[in-house]
C-alpha cells in the first residue's frame, strides 16, 4: 500500500459486511493472544475499541474504520456479541 493509497496492494477493498459472532471471536481471540489482526474488508490491523462504562470492546480497523459488533468478554472469552456497529460505505 502506498503513501496517501486508501486501498491495499494487490487489490480492491472488499464490501463492509457485518462480522459474525464466531469471527469476533477468533479475532479477540488472536487480539488477545498479541497478533496482529487483520480488517477482513482490507487486510488492515485492528485496534481494540473499549467502553469502560459497559464493560464491552470491539474491534477496529485502522485504515478503512470496518468494526465488529461491541461485545462483552469475560477472562478473555467472548461472552455475549451486541449487533453490528459499521455503517455501510459510501455511495
Amino acid at each position: 500500500m502506498g503513501e496517501g493509497d486508501d486501498k491495499p496492494a494487490g487489490g480492491e477493498i472488499k464490501p463492509a459486511t457485518p462480522i459474525g459472532p464466531e469471527l469476533v471471536a477468533s479475532l479477540w481471540n488472536d487480539f488477545r493472544a498479541g497478533k496482529v489482526v487483520e480488517c477482513p474488508r482490507d487486510k488492515g490491523p485492528m485496534a481494540a475499541s473499549v467502553d469502560g462504562a459497559s464493560a464491552s470492546y470491539r474491534l477496529v480497523c485502522v485504515r478503512c474504520g470496518h468494526a465488529t459488533p461491541w461485545f462483552e468478554a469475560k477472562l478473555g472469552i467472548v461472552t455475549h456479541v451486541r449487533g453490528t456497529s459499521t455503517r455501510p460505505p459510501p455511495p
